[in-house]
């Protein structure tokens, strides 16, 4: 592992171990990869370029605060119901919610070096 990581790429790499496009090291480690259509943001705000050419190239849906503030939750249940699958997971990024209540976590703690990789 040469490539050094900014901040968004460490919130990316366990999801790209996840649907094995991460590091091969650790791919390898993950026993059944996630199909990228079995993914959904909810509500990103402003995602970089960056992130949007790795959401559009993967494959992963993306549901705007636009979109829930205007249909709730229909978008987010028609995609699951898409899915066929029986059970949801839910990853909440607490930083994103409110920085200030949560400036333990390591993205939002701007004392905390991003270790380069």
């Amino acid at each position: 592992m040469s490539r050094s990581y900014s901040t968004q790429d460490v919130r990316a790499q366990v999801l790209g171990n996840l649907l094995g496009h991460g590091d091969d090291e650790f791919t390898a480690h993950v026993k059944q990869h996630i199909k990228p259509e079995n993914v959904c943001y909810l509500g990103v705000n402003d995602a970089s370029k960056w992130e949007q050419q790795r959401m559009q190239a993967l494959g992963l849906r993306n549901i705007s605060p636009t979109q829930l503030a205007q249909e709730v939750s229909a978008p987010l249940l028609q995609w699951f119901k898409a899915t066929g699958a029986k059970y949801l997971a839910i990853h909440l990024d607490l930083d994103v919610l409110d920085p200030s209540l949560f400036r333990a976590l390591l993205f939002s703690n701007t004392d905390y070096p991003v270790r380069h990789i």
